[in-house]
């Protein structure tokens, strides 16, 4: 459950010791974030809301 809330990869104690943020943690939550609007947008567009 860390890895998907944003305190997993922006934890301030973190920051303050190393001074950056870890590009890994940070690539895992732009996959997880790309994953749910691909999924979002796949559930949506199939439902029957188009304007005609």
């Amino acid at each position: 459950m860390k890895y998907i809330t944003p305190f997993g990869y922006c934890e301030g104690a973190d920051i303050v010791s190393n001074g950056y943020l870890d590009g890994t943690l940070i690539t895992i939550g732009l996959i997880f974030g790309m994953v749910g609007i691909v999924a979002a947008y796949w559930k949506y567009t199939r439902k029957d809301i188009h304007s005609a």
